[in-house]
């Protein structure tokens, strides 16, 4: 279940797409890391001298690191980052003077409960050549392309101004200020810290996920395009809450880095985003509480994939009116018409901007709507008997969505009118055939395997029984006025049933757009960014149009190259 916050909240405002991952979201992860990874839990430096005193850190063992995202600052790219000591002592010795009459000193500080808080920046840098192929593996987008991440910047961690406020120090009696500790040691511990530091500088962890940055792009499918980031930023992002309410401890947790990209055209530099709305859902109300979300701008998901594959869906349905004769033998009115059903031969091709959906956002919809030019006959005459003919067609298809829905529907409306006119000695008749043909297919967001968008396709039945069927035949059709003269040849309802059995046989049969469109969406995949580091859940759509997963890591993974261990949580 999608929360109230998440589909009628945030959107992607100047941006294509939006990577949301909380501050639990990767707290939790670096815990899941730290467990499993000792060169991350040993606290593990060579003894450090200063002047003449010298600390030693034994045994010295951490319990995993943390992050505090801050969003009341003006810089949008740091981070608190926390060395939270579980066990261990840290040994404090000054050699003796004898010129000045000093004796050694030799004092042992439990590091139990320690820490120590300093920033750092984040920092996007390509994979390096060696990782590139498997991480495109993972990926599961085809192109030729390189690959950024998100990663602490560990050589920009101000460790001589570490945050002393927000650090936590002990003796074996209890609490003590840093500035309370031996002036002599400040230093040499500095200098510790920087060592620990520099292994981190060494073991790269990344915080996000793989974007794909733009060398050679290349088409992956051929109606709409690939859609491989034009320029990628990152920034800090609050969580607010609705009704205005102060922020708690625990909201401060839904805290957000934000990774965003533009698919169409570099934003300009610096560019942030304005709050629209919260990316992370606090589970109130019995609602989903997602602590990482992923979403896909409206321009991109329907204007650049979907649509484009459905212009054919438009061509398939029109009804063009050809051709209208009418004309009087003996007492007899005669008729012959003609349409194409499927066909404009003023516009045959499906890129033509003529199958161009249009959007009606405050409606929460596209529509396709079409009225053919009418072919018409007014030749009909004799002496005292006269007669008109005119044929007419229309199309309206609509795809819609609502907000918080996993599904589309797409109707399709399509109309036939013939209509006629005829005067005998003074007396008038008209007279009408309507066939109104339509029917509802659903568009089902089920899940997503591997990074790809499994969409389904289903007819949903007419009595409400099942809300699901395959068979066009138990598709909703819809038949219109039956009134008609008797100048027909044949009876009205049959007609319309001649009609409507023409209209399905010029798109290939019942079929049609069942095969048609599970074949259209399983050969242009949509694929989401980052398949690799986040595993995807529950795409719904919010009022904005803008499709919305929940994210959570895929584990993580350890990779060597050819001078570091890189840490992907």
């Amino acid at each position: 279940m999608a929360s109230a916050t998440r589909i009628s909240g945030a959107t992607t405002g100047q941006f294509d797409q939006v990577t949301a991952v909380s501050q639990t979201m990767i707290n939790d992860q670096l815990q899941t890391l730290m467990n499993n990874v000792t060169d991350l839990k040993t606290f593990d430096v060579e003894p450090t001298t200063w002047d003449k005193s010298t600390l030693t850190m034994e045994d010295a063992l951490l319990k995993p690191c943390s992050v505090v995202i801050p969003v009341e600052q003006n810089d949008f790219s740091t981070v608190e980052f926390y060395i939270n000591f579980g066990s261990g002592t840290m040994k404090y010795d000054v050699k003796a003077d004898t010129r000045r009459k000093l004796p050694a000193v030799h004092e042992e500080y439990p590091l139990a409960g320690w820490v120590v808080c300093f920033n750092v920046k984040m920092g996007l840098a390509n994979v390096d050549p060696e990782e590139l192929p498997r991480i495109k593996e993972q990926i599961n987008v085809a192109g030729d392309y390189s690959i950024q991440r998100l990663f602490f910047d560990f050589t920009t961690a101000d460790i001589a101004n570490f945050l002393e406020s927000k650090s936590k120090f002990f003796t074996s009696t209890g609490p003590i200020a840093y500035k309370d500790l031996p002036k002599s040691l400040q230093p040499a511990f500095s200098l510790v810290l920087n060592k620990w530091v520099e292994v981190l500088q060494d073991q790269v962890i990344d915080i996000c996920y793989h974007g794909t940055a733009p060398d050679k792009s290349s088409i992956v499918n051929p109606i709409a395009p690939s859609f491989p980031p034009e320029d990628v930023l990152f920034q800090t992002y609050p969580f607010k809450n609705p009704n205005g309410a102060a922020i708690s401890e625990a909201d401060r947790s839904r805290n957000a880095l934000l990774y965003l990209e533009t698919c169409v055209k570099p934003v300009p530099t610096n560019t942030l985003l304005n709050w629209t709305g919260n990316f992370i859902t606090n589970g109130d109300d019995g609602k989903a509480n997602v602590n990482g979300s992923m979403f896909i701008s409206r321009k991109l998901f329907f204007e650049r994939f979907l649509l484009p594959l459905l212009k054919e869906f438009n061509l398939r349905t029109q009804i063009t009116p050809t051709s209208a004769k009418n004309w009087i033998d003996g007492l007899m009115f005669k008729f012959q018409w003609g349409f194409m059903s499927g066909w404009d031969p003023a516009h045959t091709s499906v890129s033509d901007p003529y199958y161009d959906w249009t959007p009606n956002i405050a409606n929460r919809k596209f529509t396709w709507s079409k009225i053919k030019p009418d072919a018409k006959d007014n030749a009909g005459s004799t002496g005292f008997m006269r007669s008109r003919l005119n044929i007419k067609g229309d199309t309206t298809n609509e795809l819609s969505w609502e907000a918080g829905g996993h599904e589309l529907t797409l109707k399709v409306n399509s109309h036939y009118r013939q209509e006629t006119w005829n005067e005998q000695i003074g007396i008038t008749n008209d007279s009408h055939v309507d066939v109104k043909i339509g029917f509802t297919m659903l568009l089902v967001f089920q899940s997503i395997s591997k990074g790809v968008l499994q969409i389904n396709t289903y007819y949903p039945l007419a009595n409400g029984q099942n809300r699901y069927n395959t068979s066009f035949s138990e598709a909703v059709w819809t038949t219109g006025d039956t009134s008609a003269s008797s100048i027909f040849d044949s009876k009205p309802a049959d007609k319309q049933q001649d009609i409507k059995n023409r209209w399905i046989a010029s798109m290939g049969g019942d079929k049609w757009f069942t095969e048609r469109m599970r074949n259209v969406l399983s050969a242009h995949r949509f694929v989401f960014p980052g398949n690799g580091t986040f595993s995807f859940s529950d795409p719904v759509f919010n009022k904005n149009g803008d499709l919305a997963v929940s994210l959570a890591y895929d584990g993580y993974v350890l990779s060597q190259d050819s001078s570091s261990l890189v840490l992907r949580i």
